[in-house]
């Protein structure tokens, strides 16, 4: 494991970071940090990664475009507790082909696309709580056969109705 939490890395200094490291870490850890638009294609090189950890920065969300926030082939487990994603579009997770389990604790979560976790059949565990979801998609476990884990709770405003 590798622990860059509270490093103040950048999202102008995060590729000098890396670069520093060897490519065959299994777990990065950079919490507490300044991140906020990281390149999708910075932790490619990490064919090994299985757990990234960015906690704690309060700005760093999925880009706003709906393109993919992360490109990591070998990520299992991709934690991003108390930062500052605000919405889940469909192509956000779509290069994360061997995700197992999802932590989103603590965002701004009020959205999540239709098809937000249809390239992601591996999932077991996704954690949305306290976020602002107000409604989901019908479509938000279609395909998750090894789904185990869906959290939901406390977010306040959400409708148990499904789509509106």
């Amino acid at each position: 494991m590798v622990d860059l939490c509270r490093k103040n890395i950048t999202d102008g200094n995060l590729e000098e970071e890396l670069g520093k490291l060897s490519t065959d870490k299994n777990v990065l850890d950079l919490c507490d940090n300044q991140l906020k638009n990281i390149d999708p294609d910075l932790f490619k090189r990490f064919d090994r990664l299985e757990e990234l950890v960015f906690d704690d920065n309060p700005d760093l969300g999925f880009p706003p475009d709906g393109s993919p926030f992360l490109v990591v082939k070998s990520l299992t487990k991709l934690q991003c507790v108390k930062c500052g994603v605000e919405r889940i579009f469909n192509r956000s997770l779509q290069d994360l082909p061997k995700i197992e389990r999802i932590n989103l604790t603590n965002n701004r979560i009020t959205d999540i696309e239709r098809l937000a976790f249809r390239e992601t059949s591996e999932l077991q565990l996704i954690d949305l709580k306290h976020n602002m979801l107000e409604r989901l998609p019908n479509e938000l476990v279609e395909g998750l056969r090894k789904l185990e884990h869906l959290d939901l709770s406390f977010n306040q405003k959400l409708n148990v109705d499904g789509d509106q």
